[in-house]
């Protein structure tokens, strides 16, 4: 069952909500409520949440186009891209199997995780649009050495 895509990520400059917790505070509805005042330029995946850097947080980022202005309480960071293994859940029912056939098929072709670097998480339909809530997670990986 292979059913993972290889994304290699370019580097790039990101928005960073920064930290928040919980889901929900005033920090994370200004950002969303920043990003969905952005056009639409792609249909290519320009958000991602990720765990922040302090226990229990979350971080949310957004890939910035040329001449896109973040506001004052947000940052830019330098994301150093690489390749990422991408799996979709659905309804948060993926099975504990998935995760495992992942590892196995990073295996396969030569591939390990790299902890290095942030997982991340997307939001590709939510359950209001869809009947079902469907989630790619973004898993960082680099070639395995031989």
């Amino acid at each position: 069952m292979e059913y993972i895509r290889i994304y290699n990520f370019p580097a790039c400059k990101m928005a960073s909500s920064g930290d928040f917790s919980p889901w929900g505070t005033e920090r994370c509805r200004a950002f969303e409520a920043w990003f969905n005042t952005v056009p639409i330029t792609t249909p290519y995946t320009m958000d991602f949440l990720r765990e922040g850097d302090t226990e229990g947080s979350l971080c949310w980022m957004y890939l910035l186009s040329d001449g896109l202005d973040v506001p004052p309480e947000f940052e830019t960071v330098d994301f150093p891209g690489g390749l990422y293994a991408v799996v979709c859940d659905i309804d948060r029912k993926t099975p504990d199997s998935t995760w495992k056939e992942r590892d196995k098929f990073l295996k396969k072709h030569g591939f390990e995780r790299d902890f290095e670097r942030p997982e991340f998480g997307h939001i590709v339909g939510p359950p209001e649009a869809l009947d079902y809530g469907q989630m790619d997670y973004w898993y960082p990986i680099r070639k395995k050495d031989s």
